[in-house]
């Protein structure tokens, strides 16, 4: 065997070294590929912010080893060409020549797809991150809504209670003036604390929950933060218990000044209690009819030139159990 055609073989001998060696790392890159894309597709289903993350951080890795598998095929098809330059080599050993560049030719089109399909990944994973970033700061923005809304019912309810309660005790002191005026007062202040939506509290807060759990519905069914999330909003509903009592008072504070009148007092009886005759009865009628009896006793008192006031015509009415 001559020089020239040992060089040539064992240019040859090195160029299938080499194509092997592209072989085994094109393989080993693929079989890496697949495991990092399912997981990484795992990730993506289920929405999981840190495993996308690491296997994001992971893919870099992966796309140098697939860029120097493409990188090697250069020094090969050099080699290739040094042999090529031996027409007679070429003729002798064409079909061994021809397996070695189907070999790395489909090594390289198996590199150009992983290397696209790391890309595609990439993009996808990026995309995908931002998206769940944005929802779960929305996520956040609806959670810290919920919670403004649970504390201001909190202090609001509170409040009412504490309102209530007076307002109460002075409708009460009204009913017993008979002071027409005064209870409707207390109403109108009762009516202002708004105790229907306060009282409804329960209800509402599992709307609100419900609600907002269909408004952050895409972050709610992560593993992660979303999730997370989701259970602090669901967490709420464990309020309810707290405030019964609360609520408890107030609807029972509702009912009772709700339930409050003013009888009528018998305008004989009460004429004979305060010595006045039969004909002051329709002056005295009038005056029991005011929003405030006390200051129509004083009224009739001045008109019929008592020497008494309303104050004292009253007393002698409650006394009389008349008013």
């Amino acid at each position: 065997m001559s020089t020239a055609v040992q060089a040539t073989a064992a240019t040859f001998r090195e160029a299938a070294a080499m194509a092997a060696s592209i072989q085994k790392a094109g393989l080993a890159n693929g079989r890496a590929l697949v495991e990092l894309s399912g997981r990484f597709n795992e990730a993506c289903l289920h929405r999981e912010t840190a495993s996308l993350v690491l296997y994001l951080k992971a893919m870099p890795k992966l796309v140098d080893h697939i860029e120097a598998c493409l990188d090697s095929m250069i020094p090969f098809q050099r080699l290739m060409a040094e042999v090529e330059e031996d027409e007679d080599y070429v003729q002798a050993h064409l079909g061994a020549l021809g397996k070695l560049t189907t070999l790395v030719d489909s090594t390289r089109a198996q590199a150009t797809a992983q290397f696209q399909a790391c890309k595609q990944m990439k993009a996808t994973g990026m995309r995908l991150l931002a998206e769940m970033t944005q929802t779960v700061e929305r996520a956040e923005r609806l959670l810290a809504s919920h919670d403004k809304w649970l504390n201001d019912m909190r202090k609001a309810i509170v409040a009412a209670v504490g309102k209530a309660v007076a307002l109460v005790a002075g409708a009460e002191q009204a009913v017993a003036r008979r002071d027409a005026k005064a209870l409707a007062v207390a109403r109108k202040a009762f009516d202002a604390l708004e105790t229907d939506e306060l009282i409804g509290y329960p209800a509402e807060l599992e709307r609100k929950v419900a609600a907002t759990l269909q408004q952050m519905s895409v972050i709610a069914a992560d593993k992660g933060q979303g999730s997370a999330i989701a259970a602090e909003v669901k967490a709420t509903l464990s309020t309810k218990p707290e405030f019964a009592p609360a609520l408890a008072k107030l609807a029972a504070a509702k009912a009772r000044i709700e339930a409050m009148t003013i009888a009528g007092v018998d305008v004989k009886k009460a004429a004979r209690a305060l010595d006045l005759d039969a004909a002051a009865e329709p002056k005295l009628a009038k005056a029991l009819g005011a929003a405030s009896i006390e200051n129509g006793l004083a009224a009739l008192a001045k008109e019929l030139k008592l020497k008494t006031t309303g104050k004292a015509m009253l007393a002698t009415l409650q006394r009389a159990r008349l008013a």
